[in-house]
C-alpha cells in the first residue's frame, strides 16, 4: 500500500545513519513535500482526475505501465476503494501524529547521555521539536 511505503520512507529519513543534524530543516521539508504529494494524489483521485487501468488505446504497448485487460476506472467511484483509502489515511494520521513525532524528536534530540552532550540539547528542546514538527506537518496537510 502506498501509505505504508510513504511512512517507511518518512521513517528512513530520520535514521541515525541518514540524518544530518545541520540539515534538520531540509529533512522536515522533505517530509512535508512527500506527505503533500501523496495527499495531492488522494485529492486528485477523489476529484476523478486519475484513471486506473487505462491502456491509451494501444494494448500492445507494455511500457504504458497499465495492466492489459483491466477496464479503466476511477477509484472514487468504488465505495470499497474509498473505504480502503480512508482507513489507510486514518492509520497514517495516527502514526504521523504520535510515533513519527517521537522519531523526529528522538533523532534531533537524542536521549542517550553521550549523544545528548554532543548535541547540547536543553531539557525542553525535545518538546519544542515535537511541537514544531507537529505544527509544520498539520499545516502542510491542509
Amino acid at each position: 500500500p502506498i501509505f505504508l511505503e510513504l511512512y517507511d520512507t518518512l521513517l528512513s529519513m530520520w535514521k541515525s545513519n541518514v540524518f544530518l543534524r545541520p540539515l534538520t530543516h531540509r529533512f522536515l521539508r522533505g517530509a512535508v513535500q512527500l506527505v503533500g504529494r501523496v495527499l495531492g494524489f488522494v485529492k486528485e483521485g477523489l476529484d476523478g482526475k486519475i484513471e486506473f487501468g487505462e491502456n491509451n488505446g494501444n494494448e500492445n504497448d507494455a511500457s504504458s505501465g497499465t495492466m492489459v485487460g483491466l477496464p479503466p476506472y476511477f477509484w472514487h467511484e468504488r465505495v470499497e476503494d474509498i473505504a480502503m483509502v480512508t482507513w489507510e489515511l486514518t492509520i497514517l494520521d495516527t502514526c504521523m501524529t504520535h510515533d513519527y513525532l517521537e522519531v523526529i524528536a528522538d533523532t534531533v534530540c537524542p536521549t542517550d547521555k553521550e549523544s545528548r552532550q554532543s548535541t547540547h540539547n536543553s531539557s525542553i528542546e525535545p518538546d519544542e521539536i515535537r511541537a514544531l514538527a507537529s505544527d509544520v506537518l498539520m499545516e502542510s496537510s491542509h
